[in-house]
């Protein structure tokens, strides 16, 4: 049974969300933007299989959220909302990988008032990140975003030059 969708006029006001959602609206967001897939249970059910191999039973594919530069942006918004009330220090660079969903974390940039910079393939251990954007200073906090986590196996091994 499919989730209750948004009518179109209540999927344009997505776009203009300037409040902290709640726990459960960023779900019938995804689902409405059909970009949102978790398994219902039933183990004659195919899961999705990831590129590491690794199976899932849930599934966020942004690419339908990020076809609409202000969803984009409501998407980035949530998450400073969502660092906002952490009180964390002054976040001097945002930073994310150079794929497809760079524009996530230039975008929470913005908010911030940060530098924005990325991590790339190595070319010579495509396994491997790195970080060619120059000097962050020791004294500078750096906050990482992520357009897609699914076993955290990238993030964890980014790596400076």
């Amino acid at each position: 049974m499919r989730k209750k969708r948004y009518t179109d006029r209540e999927f344009i006001k997505l776009e203009l969300i300037a409040h902290q959602m709640s726990q459960s609206e960023p779900f019938l967001f995804l689902d409405s933007c059909d970009a949102f897939w978790f398994h219902n249970g039933d183990p004659k059910m195919p899961h999705v299989q990831l590129t590491s191999w690794f199976c899932t039973d849930g599934f966020c594919n942004l690419r339908r959220v990020e076809r609409s530069p202000r969803l984009w942006e409501t998407f980035a918004r949530q998450i400073y909302f969502a660092i906002k009330p952490l009180k964390l220090p002054k976040i001097d660079w945002v930073v994310g990988s150079a794929n497809s969903g760079i524009t996530l974390p230039y975008d929470v940039a913005k908010l911030c008032g940060a530098r924005f910079g990325f991590v790339e393939k190595d070319p010579t251990d495509p396994k491997r990140m790195v970080w060619n954007g120059g000097l962050i200073a020791p004294d500078e906090n750096v906050l990482h975003v992520e357009d897609v986590i699914a076993t955290g196996e990238t993030f964890s091994k980014g790596h400076c030059r």
